[in-house]
């Protein structure tokens, strides 16, 4: 089915090569795969293809891409942006590392993954189970990690409040809080302390729970009915 579908995309993009000037059309596939069209081409977003290379960036740990629609990695208060728009490429069955974001942003998922979120109040993690089409908002600096429960990659499409990936607090993980408690040389930061202790549980909950290995029955054949839709969608 994956090399028919492939087919069935090219099919349908290759009425769309000649858009007019400047214009892009982007195709998210069922088996997560991203294709854009325009300027007379169509090609695939993707590591593997030479024309992306440079242009899929580290996304907060190795098995995370991320690539920028607009804004830049280097986005931050000195060269700002109103907002960033970035699409997120998730391998299988993989969690970010917990982190906490220097500003707000939206998460839409077009996969079945998740998102672990700490509840303060019951000083524990928060899982929510997401599916395709589903689209959180994320307040700055709450601590979460999202994850992909599917065996195919997971495409995110994220809007972030103004900080590219290589700002220093677009996303602070466990371990640079504890290095920038370490440079503190012993003054401590009640917040930053907090963020360590938060982030190690939300570690804590993926290995004990481990929610990122699977997806239910119903889902499953969900995800084969929305390949065959897309399927027979495309002509």
């Amino acid at each position: 089915m994956e090399k028919y579908s492939k087919e069935k995309v090219f099919q349908y993009l290759e009425h769309y090569k000649t858009l007019p000037s400047g214009c892009l059309l982007y195709q998210i596939t069922q088996n997560g795969k991203i294709f854009v069209t325009g300027n007379g081409s169509i090609n695939e977003v993707s590591k593997d293809s030479p024309d992306y290379q440079d242009k899929l960036h580290l996304f907060v740990n190795p098995g995370n891409q991320a690539y920028y629609l607009l804004g830049n990695p280097d986005t931050n208060e000195k060269t700002p942006n109103n907002a960033t728009v970035k699409m997120g490429i998730t391998d299988s069955h993989h969690h970010f590392t917990p982190h906490a974001h220097g500003s707000q942003h939206y998460v839409k998922s077009e996969g079945f993954s998740g998102c672990l979120l700490y509840n303060h109040d019951k000083k524990i993690a928060f899982a929510i189970k997401l599916i395709p089409g589903s689209l959180i908002y994320i307040p700055e600096w709450i601590p979460h990690a999202f994850y992909n429960r599917s065996d195919i990659p997971l495409i995110t499409l994220i809007a972030n409040g103004g900080l590219g990936l290589h700002d220093e607090n677009y996303a602070v993980t466990k371990e640079i809080a504890e290095k920038r408690l370490k440079e503190m040389s012993g003054n401590g930061d009640k917040g930053l302390e907090e963020l360590v202790k938060v982030l190690g549980s939300i570690e804590e909950f993926f290995d004990k729970t481990q929610p990122q290995k699977d997806i239910d029955t119903r889902e499953k054949i969900s995800k084969k009915l929305y390949k065959v839709a897309e399927y027979f969608s495309m002509h």
